[in-house]
């Protein structure tokens, strides 16, 4: 794939993905808004402790099975490779799904509704049917596009559509599911006409997965950990705080994830790229690299200003006065996010470098940084102490990844 290509293909996917953040954030900010922040705070608890549940299930094979398929140029091979990985996903699925059922019911804090909690987790089935891993892996990124906003619609409109009418909390996982659903079935389609045939389970071919676990392993775990850099500060407020305080955090939380999102998106659209090239040619994959940072770091430079002269005008015209307490934390993490996005670019270099063990050990440090923040902040800061607290967290690994890295 050449470098205009690559623009091409990062450029439609950061543009849909960012319409279907749009679309998510109108849903988030409908919820925050209709629920209260008690409920959207528990709610927020329960997405960010089924994401762990989503990690385990997926076990790094996203990242892989692009990897794989950029690598191969035989249609066959790579209907073998899918066939293969989709058996695999489906197995992980089903098996974290029914291993959370017991810790679910019996273990889960006595603030969180566990019905709303296990259909959460019932996430991971529809998730082993995504294949919007192949669809980057072969520059198929407007149907990609296309699968990411048909979900992120259909979530809206059942929320705006239903909720009202139905003001169970049940039903707000039922709509992540089904519009999980719609999105795998546009990428069905599709896959069926890039291959020339259905992309379906195959569990004839043992040692495929066998090899399949051991190349996913490192990364499944590095993502599993890396997740605590992600929500774990929202577990912790939830558990240790209230879900009123979780939902406060949460609201400044999501507004600025979206940047995580799209850069997640544009390193998933460059993996494919520098895996490539450090299978052919490594002096142009450390050019190319070095290329990709500068992009990156143009890009960020603007949204700590933003988010440290605009946070209270933000707040409360998106959330209203219930969530003006949110104002510090939006600023706070104004200036975190960035550095976590050049901590996540750091880390796709080294997966694409088949040094993933290296970005494992990277991850471990970050998270256990974030923990011990968060356990000795939090009870002393409350909200704002998580806020720094990852901060703090993301600022030695960024320390750590760069050392890694080069």
């Amino acid at each position: 794939m050449s470098d205009k290509k690559l623009i091409q293909e990062i450029s439609i996917l950061t543009a849909t993905q960012a319409a279907g953040q749009i679309l998510n954030l109108v849903a988030l900010v409908f919820l925050a808004r209709f629920l209260g922040d008690s409920d959207f705070g528990m709610i927020q608890v329960c997405v960010a402790i089924m994401s762990y549940a989503l990690i385990i299930s997926e076990a790094g094979l996203f990242a892989v099975g692009s990897r794989a398929v950029a690598r191969l140029s035989k249609l066959s091979d790579i209907s073998s490779h899918v066939s293969s990985q989709l058996s695999l996903m489906m197995v992980l699925a089903v098996a974290i799904f029914a291993f959370s059922i017991l810790p679910v019911q019996f273990f889960s804090p006595d603030n969180i509704n566990k019905t709303v909690l296990l259909i959460y987790m019932a996430v991971t089935l529809p998730q082993a049917g995504m294949l919007d891993w192949l669809g980057i892996a072969m520059g198929k990124s407007i149907t990609v596009g296309i699968s990411r906003l048909v979900k992120a619609s259909v979530y809206l409109l059942l929320i705006l559509l239903i909720l009202p009418k139905n003001q169970n909390l049940n039903l707000v996982p039922v709509f992540l599911i089904i519009s999980m659903i719609a999105g795998n079935i546009v990428m069905r389609v599709q896959s069926w006409r890039w291959l020339g045939c259905c992309p379906k389970p195959s569990i004839n071919n043992f040692s495929a997965s066998k090899e399949l676990i051991k190349q996913t392993a490192p990364i499944g775990a590095s993502n599993l950990v890396q997740r605590v850099l992600f929500n774990f500060d929202i577990i912790i407020i939830g558990m240790i705080a209230t879900t009123s305080d979780a939902g406060v955090y949460a609201a400044a939380a999501k507004l600025l994830f979206v940047l995580i999102v799209a850069v997640e998106t544009g390193l998933s659209a460059v993996l494919p790229k520098l895996s490539q090239l450090w299978q052919d040619d490594k002096t142009e994959f450390d050019i190319s690299v070095r290329r990709y940072l500068k992009i990156l770091l143009f890009c960020l430079m603007p949204l700590p200003v933003i988010g440290f002269l605009f946070a209270e005008p933000v707040i409360g015209l998106i959330y209203g006065e219930q969530y003006l307490n949110a104002i510090p934390i939006f600023k706070i993490l104004s200036l975190a996010y960035p550095i976590l996005s050049v901590v996540l670019f750091f880390g796709t270099v080294l997966v694409a470098s088949d040094r993933q063990k290296r970005w494992f050990a990277v991850t471990v440090v970050g998270a256990i940084t974030a923990i011990v923040a968060l356990s000795l902040l939090v009870p002393n800061a409350g909200i704002t102490g998580a806020a720094l607290a990852m901060l703090i967290s993301y600022i030695v690994s960024l320390l750590v990844v760069v050392r890694k890295a080069t």
